[in-house]
This record gives C-alpha cells, structure tokens and sequence, in this order.
C-alpha cells in the first residue's frame, strides 16, 4: 500500500539517521503472531529537530521502551504496529 511505502521510506531514512540498538525484555509467538517489549537506545548521527518521536541532536543518546505487534505469513510480516513511550534523553 501507499501508506506503508511510506513507513518503509521513513524507515529506510531513520536507520541512517540513527544507530540503535534494541534489547528485547519479552517476545510471545503464538502462530503467526509476535508480540515484543524491548528497550530501544538511540544515538543520533545528525541533527534531527523534526523526529517524530522528538527532536535529538547530533551525539545524542535517548533510551525508549517501545512494543511491537507483528502478523506473518509463513517467513513473512504482514502486518507491524509500534508503539512506545517517550524518549528519556541521556547526557
């Protein structure tokens, strides 16, 4: 779909805009559904004063916990939903 051309876009862009790191606390399969609690650390590689999930700036670090929810067909994603809570920013 179009909408999620664009998620791919923007994704596409974030992973080199930032280095991350995401540390899984759960995962839950049951059949083609995958549930994740991580923690997500964040450095920021540029200036980024328009990040949807706030503004960082370059050698800056933030730490999110963040959740996913994904739907597979056979080796596949379907369908991705992400949600986390704010960014808690470190010096």
């Amino acid at each position: 779909s179009q909408r999620g051309g664009a998620v791919i876009e923007f994704l596409s862009w974030l992973h080199g805009a930032v280095t991350h790191r995401i540390t899984p606390r759960t995962i839950l399969v049951d059949g083609d559904q995958i549930a994740l609690d991580a923690d997500c650390e964040l450095l920021a590689n540029m200036d980024l004063p328009q990040l949807p999930i706030g503004a960082m700036r370059q050698g800056e670090r933030a730490n999110a916990r963040m959740f996913a929810f994904y739907e597979t067909r056979g080796e596949k994603f379907v369908h991705v939903r992400v949600s986390g809570w704010p960014l808690v920013k470190s010096t």
